[in-house]
């Protein structure tokens, strides 16, 4: 499992899967980023990245939302 990956796992075993769905299915009604539909979720998963890298000594400032975001998907 690369880091990634495990920031993922780590993000999606620390937020509320339902709220992601549900605003998933909002971004794609109306056509908005994350940030725009929920940015209280956007922000959440900002902290949870930032506590990944501090946990683990990891720089994550490359690290998109977006992209976590669309990686809770996968399974």
């Amino acid at each position: 499992m690369n880091t990634m990956d495990e920031l993922i796992k780590y993000v999606k075993d620390n937020v509320d899967m339902d709220e992601v769905s549900y605003t998933y299915s909002k971004m794609c009604i109306n056509r908005s980023c994350l940030r725009v539909e929920n940015s209280s979720l956007y922000n959440q998963i900002s902290d949870l990245v930032d506590d990944f890298g501090c946990d683990n000594d990891i720089d994550v400032s490359e690290v998109y939302i977006d992209e976590v975001f669309d990686g809770l998907f996968e399974d």
